[in-house]
């Protein structure tokens, strides 16, 4: 933003339904990104279990290829299944957009203020507005470079503004 540039009530408002939405919205968000990588940690844990339990009694019990075979598919599935997770980002996604959500909690009442002050015409009204606004912007960034980014959140907070 520009030095001097002022702040309007429009862009406050926009702002202040941005931050009230995240707020309320990132932290379930964070919690699905959890149970995603806890299910594929469950998911791989339980698949190498039985493929370690299933190893011992194929090669006691048969010679026959279709049997290591099956083993070893299984232990590469265990494998493949484990990994998903770390190449999705969904635990550390979890753990960036948690805090994001108190972040903009924050920001919303600053806005708030720098609104009510900007009605209310006083002096410094400019100065807080500025002060909100670049705060915002700076956690918008951070939510914005969240990976997986939160889409379906994006498409449910534009079809909002969308409706008068």
């Amino acid at each position: 933003m520009a030095d001097g540039a002022n702040i309007s009530e429009e862009r406050l408002k926009e702002c202040i339904t941005s931050a009230r939405f995240w707020a309320n919205h990132l932290n379930s968000y964070a919690d699905k990104m959890q149970t995603l990588a806890d299910r594929y940690a469950i998911i791989a844990s339980l698949i190498s279990t039985i493929t370690g339990l299933a190893a011992w009694g194929t090669i006691a019990a048969s010679p026959k290829l279709w049997a290591q075979v099956l083993v070893g598919v299984m232990a590469f599935a265990a494998a493949v299944v484990a990994v998903i997770p770390k190449v999705r980002g969904y635990g550390e996604c979890a753990v960036k957009a948690a805090p994001l959500s108190t972040e903009y909690g924050k920001v919303l009442g600053d806005l708030e203020d720098a609104l009510n002050e900007l009605q209310s015409n006083n002096q410094n009204a400019q100065t807080h507005s500025r002060a909100a606004v670049d705060a915002f912007q700076g956690i918008k960034a951070k939510k914005d470079a969240l990976k997986p980014f939160p889409s379906e959140l994006e498409e449910e907070i534009s079809r909002q503004h969308l409706v008068p």
